[in-house]
């Protein structure tokens, strides 16, 4: 049985080349990379609580206080197991809507944008922002938990507290 295949896109600047199993591995912004899930988790530490090891054999960080931009240079490696490229480019794509029945408001980041998302309100965002922020559609969310600095005991608590929706949210009528 063959191992299952990710797509990894680098939506930094700069191109990262590396070697796996003694073959060159390239991954150019802005492309999607197939790989297998041995190497997502050797190489970005998918799917992993601690992905220090994979920062130090990239020689991003040498000491505890390289640690939070290593992470952030890291989590610009966005794995997933459908293409992004499988929609054409000139497709737009439609919103999902994310509620926060939360206690309190959330703001996250997505390549380079700032997303609020009020206690209460419906935002519409594009998917890749559901996905990276949410984990929109996965199962484990454990590479959310360390891009959102979010203890796992307590993730259940916080994507819980979020609905996402293909819908927009029906307008209350007035009595």
């Amino acid at each position: 049985m063959s191992e299952k295949i990710v797509y990894v896109t680098n939506t930094s600047s700069e191109i990262l080349v590396d070697q796996w199993d003694g073959k060159k591995i390239e991954f150019p912004p802005n492309v999607d990379v197939a790989v297998t899930e041995s190497l997502a988790r050797q190489f970005f530490g998918w799917q992993q609580e601690d992905r220090s090891p994979q920062i130090a054999r990239l020689g991003w960080s040498y000491t505890q206080n390289d640690l939070k931009q290593a992470l952030a240079r890291l989590d610009k490696f966005i794995i997933r197991e459908a293409p992004k490229s499988a929609q054409p480019k000139n497709a737009k794509e439609p919103p999902l809507y994310v509620v926060n029945n939360g206690n309190s408001d959330f703001s996250g980041k997505y390549d380079g944008k700032n997303y609020d998302f009020p206690r209460g309100e419906s935002v519409p965002v594009p998917e890749a922002v559901a996905v990276h922020l949410f984990g929109h559609g996965k199962s484990n969310k454990i590479d959310e938990c360390h891009r959102l600095g979010i203890d796992p005991a307590n993730a259940d608590k916080f994507f819980d507290s979020f609905s996402i929706t293909k819908t927009p949210p029906q307008k209350k009528r007035a009595a």
